[in-house]
């Protein structure tokens, strides 16, 4: 009898040990998020989707491309850049669920200002880095 006991014991160990390991890391999920919600933790900051981080580097990209072309740069080239960066404007809004001003504002002083009224937004929104004086 004290043979089946034992058996019975190790097996319940055994158990025991196996369920600590895979279920040890949703138990310290489960903790955090208890910690967060009582405001013992702070909680860690949004991860950016893969897409969003490609786009927001894609901004930077083209809005690099765009500040640092020459002034004799053909106006096709310059145009094409600039369609490229307003393109990826609008795929950063609609990524970041945000209203694209750029969308039916025909070529122009308009359209500038609504390209800065994107930036902005998509700078409060932490998806690009904000313009340094001169650039």
């Amino acid at each position: 009898m004290s043979g089946v006991v034992y058996l019975a014991g190790v097996t319940a160990v055994a158990a025991v040990v196996i369920a600590v390991f895979l279920y040890a890391p949703a138990g310290v999920r489960a903790v955090q998020r208890l910690g967060v919600r009582r405001g013992l933790i702070a909680p860690d900051p949004p991860v950016l989707p893969p897409r969003v981080e490609r786009l927001a580097r894609d901004l930077q990209r083209i809005r690099a491309d765009l500040a640092g072309l020459d002034p004799h740069t053909p106006v096709a080239r310059r145009r094409g850049v600039l369609a490229a960066y307003d393109d990826t404007l609008a795929d950063a809004c609609r990524a970041m669920g945000l209203v694209d001003p750029l969308a039916d504002v025909p070529e122009g002083m308009d359209r500038e200002v609504a390209r800065l009224e994107v930036e902005e937004l998509l700078v409060a929104a932490g998806l690009i880095p904000a313009r340094t004086p001169g650039r």
